[in-house]
């Protein structure tokens, strides 16, 4: 069971046009994928993140996704990630996953926080500075209440 944070920052470029993407084999191994060139690579690609998704929520793994686009960064999304990162190490909170995604179309929203907490609903969040922040972790990752003043 995973017990420390974790950023997962997606996929990596490693040459001119191809993408490295961690995934894991028939054996459970992971390996680097390389660029999805058929529609049965991205089948694959597909079944193996929607399993890795079930897996963590039968773990009991919250999701804590950072929009990171130029219009979040601009607001303060930047902080915002600092600030989670920070307490969820100096807290020691468990069982937390911390990502960042790039722009979701919702730039009057910015910083814009999703938490994902085992099958539940996602939860989406807007203007999330670093007080917020600390608020969503408090009363939401930790104490299930969603902050509702935020929610968008």
């Amino acid at each position: 069971m995973p017990t420390s944070t974790s950023l997962n920052a997606g996929a990596l470029t490693t040459a001119p046009g191809k993408v490295c993407e961690m995934i894991e084999d028939e054996a459970g191994v992971e390996a680097p994928m390389t660029a999805i060139q058929s529609l049965d690579d991205l089948k694959k690609f597909r079944e193996a993140v929607l399993d890795k998704k079930d897996q963590e929520a039968k773990l009991g793994i919250t999701q804590v996704i950072v929009s990171m686009g130029s219009c979040g960064i601009a607001a303060g999304a930047l902080q915002t990630m600092t600030t989670l990162l920070e307490i969820s190490e100096t807290e020691q909170i468990q069982n937390l996953q911390v990502s960042l995604t790039g722009c979701n179309g919702q730039c009057q929203e910015e910083p814009i926080v999703q938490v994902i907490t085992g099958e539940l609903q996602k939860v989406t969040y807007g203007k999330v500075s670093p007080e917020v922040i600390r608020r969503i972790l408090h009363e939401h990752v930790l104490g299930g209440q969603v902050v509702q003043e935020y929610v968008i």
